[in-house]
């Protein structure tokens, strides 16, 4: 089968397409829902990860399947006398996994509902933000402190080190949620 760069380019606009649309779905979804839940340290950035990753993840693996599938029918004449059976067992596959995006959407669905209801059960733990931010905030402080004080003898390690106290900082949440 030769490459076409064309068939490439869909694809890639198409995944492209995909992830805008999640991105913008996921903000005018959270736009609706005025009563957030309070935010937990450590907790509520990983739930917001996940929740990304399912409004993004089904839609765009769907997508590839769709794209992957349809680029693999080949064309007319290559199986010979088995051609005809061959197209049509092909084309009838694609078309039976093409009807299956009202699955992807509740796949997508059901896992929103999932990670609401742990968002809701977690709601409790964040009465205790502030002295969690301040645990984050002292072992942040003693990363950065040591990459200073031992920064010449460790490099590089030492931008590995100050990037992990940056990454430590971002789980912290507000004070009471």
């Amino acid at each position: 089968m030769k490459a076409n760069p064309r068939r490439w380019a869909l694809v890639g606009a198409v995944i492209v397409g995909l992830t805008v649309t999640g991105v913008l779905v996921g903000q005018a979804r959270a736009a609706d829902q005025p009563d957030q839940p309070k935010r937990v340290t450590g907790v509520s950035q990983v739930l917001d990860t996940m929740r990304t990753g399912n409004q993004l993840g089904p839609a765009d693996a769907y997508a590839l399947a769709m794209s992957t599938a349809g680029s693999a029918i080949q064309p007319k004449g290559t199986f010979g006398p088995a051609d005809p059976a061959v197209q049509q067992a092909t084309q009838q596959a694609v078309l039976a996994a093409g009807g299956q995006g009202d699955t992807v959407a509740k796949v997508t669905e059901s896992g929103d509902s999932g990670i609401a209801q742990t968002q809701t059960a977690v709601q409790p733990l964040a009465v205790i933000n502030a002295p969690a931010n301040q645990g984050i905030d002292a072992v942040a402080g003693a990363l950065d402190a040591a990459a200073t004080t031992f920064g010449s003898e460790t490099q590089p390690f030492d931008t590995t080190v100050k990037q992990a106290a940056q990454l430590a900082r971002g789980v912290e949440a507000p004070s009471g949620g």
